[in-house]
């Protein structure tokens, strides 16, 4: 952060490592990201105490992002070997997205309003196995201290689920428009042979019982009920919202399902309509903080870059916020 502030422009990472006169005796940023010796899950879990212990009361939020997201303006190296060929006499080396990486964030309130605190992210690489989608989002959640997780509908997937629940964190995740939930069965068969009933009848939308609810100044229309859904190993409470513009159209559905069962509804549609403050953070990181234009190949440097940009964001927010 001192360093950005020092610089008197939109420099390269070298200038603004240069700026803040650094005692090492690497010449270069690049240099000190991946040939320094410190570890970086210490210093995620620092950052997460430091986050949590101002701030205690907040949940977590996972997303994929991509290093350069915009795809039109060519910025920095986007870390492939021959970024200069043509396609159709149209150089292709622009469109290139650069690396994905999965990150987490601590979104609270804070006396200035809602805000999300970037803690950490992994890069990751499809051919992998011990660094795709999922040992990513492993090892993230294994580095923070067990909590509720906001998803978006992309991550519905039974083994991503699985993998937070193992850990002791409770998720909170949009349901897709195909979904399928089921009502507990009932009563169990012992004199049935076969293995005993999971998942009971179909739970149908329009049939639940609807209710107003008051969240922010807004009222919805919601209903909840204790389901099961094959996306989820346990049992999770299903909350419904629904919407009708006009009288002469049907109703429109939103669910939600969460793995806390004892988290009120109101509370679980407030944390996901403050979801978006993740896709802001990444945002900022990438135009302020370099999180977009970095210069380097080796995976560690990638981790230790990205890491330290998020720091950066973070104690940013730290100063300009009135701290209870």
């Amino acid at each position: 952060m001192k360093g950005l502030i020092n610089t008197p422009h939109r420099g390269t990472m070298t200038q603004i490592y240069l700026s803040t006169q650094p005692e090492t005796t690497y010449w270069s940023l690049p240099k000190f990201l991946g040939r320094s010796k410190w570890c970086l899950d210490e210093l995620t879990s620092v950052l997460t105490r430091q986050v949590q212990t101002t701030f205690s009361e907040g949940v977590y939020t996972y997303d994929e992002t991509k290093s350069i997201n915009d795809g039109v303006c060519q910025e920095g190296t986007h870390l492939f070997i021959n970024t200069r060929y043509n396609k159709r006499n149209k150089n292709q080396s622009k469109f290139h997205h650069g690396h994905e990486f999965g990150a987490i964030g601590w979104l609270c309130e804070t006396p200035q309003g809602v805000r999300l605190f970037p803690l950490t992210a992994r890069v990751m690489c499809p051919g992998d196995e011990q660094a795709n989608s999922g040992e990513v989002l492993k090892s993230i959640c294994a580095n923070v201290p067990p909590g509720l997780i906001i998803f978006d509908r992309g991550f519905n997937r039974r083994k991503v689920f699985t993998t937070i629940l193992a850990q002791g964190h409770h998720l909170l995740c949009r349901a897709k428009s195909n979904a399928v939930f089921y009502h507990i069965p009932k009563q169990k068969r012992p004199q049935r042979p076969g293995r005993p009933l999971i998942y009971g009848d179909r739970v149908h939308l329009p049939y639940l019982k609807y209710r107003e609810v008051i969240v922010d100044n807004k009222t919805y229309s919601v209903a909840d009920k204790v389901v099961r859904t094959k996306m989820c190993p346990q049992v999770v409470r299903l909350i419904v919202s629904r919407t009708r513009p006009k009288k002469s159209q049907p109703y429109k559905y939103f669910c939600l399902f969460t793995s806390d069962l004892r988290l009120p509804v109101a509370e679980a549609i407030r944390h996901y309509r403050n979801r978006w403050q993740i896709e802001t953070a990444f945002r900022d990181v990438k135009q302020n903080f370099g999180f977009g234009t970095y210069q380097l190949q080796k995976r560690e440097s990638l981790n230790r870059h990205v890491q330290l940009s998020f720091i950066a964001a973070v104690l940013t927010q730290l100063s300009f916020i009135d701290t209870p």
